[in-house]
């Protein structure tokens, strides 16, 4: 058997395993889901704010994980904090008398018109040092309609940097039941959130570590967009042949040589090539049905 089909084998035997672990332990069950919330930013953001007045020393492993860990003075930590009359209000600000701290929150929702170009602006005019950081599950960059090349901040992200500094609040109270509980329940709907399992990952490292030919994994990788780009345009052409032959069928005069499943915007025909190369660009894409009648 090919190095490459080994590999693919030996994945799978993995995702096996640990989708019977969890199925067994209920390790994906977070009650935390079932409220709706968990990809609402106020949700994210009220832990977060709560979490980090709770005590002195969860703030402190916080300013350690984000790049500020030589702070002393103490802070106020707000939420929603107002900046001006039109209802604008960052996520959380952490202040004292010396830094602002501005922490906007994103999960899901998009960013708006000059967005952080406004919090950055209210931080800097308040005339002391101060930060702003963005925070999204995987740690990208804000849009450029919310953040022109003119203003600093620091991205940070729930699937590395909150995570780690769940992990250290949590070492810190082992024998409080509940706030050990909760930020375990916490961390484990951030893993969810962002589809990790460092137990998964640790052991897929090491297999495709130990693997005779690692260029092997290389090659999956390379031509994994393309694979799913295949399937995918057969998931639409199977779409598109079901529902044509229920249009053709109650269409009397119908013709199904002018249904199209790809069309451009000049209404030519897409190539199969380069249907599979707009699915990997990921451009927008569906399924159009046409009739013409009398021209």
């Amino acid at each position: 058997m090919q190095t490459k089909e080994l590999l693919l084998q030996a994945i799978k035997q993995i995702n096996r395993k640990y989708e019977e672990i969890e199925r067994v332990t209920g390790s994906n069950f977070n009650i935390l889901s079932l409220s709706k919330f968990d990809t609402k930013e106020e949700l994210h953001s009220n832990i977060i704010a709560n979490l980090l007045s709770y005590s002195e020393e969860f703030l402190r492993l916080f300013l350690k994980q984000i790049g500020l860990g030589n702070q002393k003075e103490k802070f106020i930590i707000n939420r929603e904090h107002y900046i001006d009359e039109n209802g604008r209000r960052i996520d959380i600000v952490l202040e004292s008398k010396e830094l602002i701290i501005g922490i906007e929150v994103k999960v899901y929702s998009g960013d708006r018109d000059n967005q952080l170009n406004d919090y950055y602006k209210y931080l800097k005019d308040k005339n002391k040092n101060f930060e702003l950081f963005y925070l999204t599950l995987f740690g990208v960059e804000a849009d450029k309609s919310s953040a022109d090349d003119s203003i600093e901040y620091t991205t940070i992200s729930f699937s590395y940097d909150i995570i780690n500094w769940l992990e250290s609040c949590t070492k810190e109270v082992v024998e409080i039941a509940n706030v050990r509980e909760g930020l375990i329940l916490y961390k484990n709907l951030l893993l969810k959130l962002t589809k990790q399992n460092r137990q998964k990952e640790s052991e897929m490292i090491e297999l495709i570590k130990s693997s005779e030919d690692i260029k092997a994994m290389n090659e999956i990788y390379n031509e994994y967009s393309k694979v799913w780009a295949n399937k995918e345009y057969d998931f639409w052409v199977d779409v598109f042949d079901k529902v044509a032959k229920n249009i053709s069928e109650s269409w009397e005069d119908g013709d199904i040589d002018i249904y199209n499943i790809w069309i451009g915007e000049n209404g030519e025909e897409f190539e199969t090539e380069d249907i599979i190369n707009n699915i990997v660009c990921k451009k927008e894409r569906g399924i159009v049905f046409k009739k013409e009648i009398d021209d």
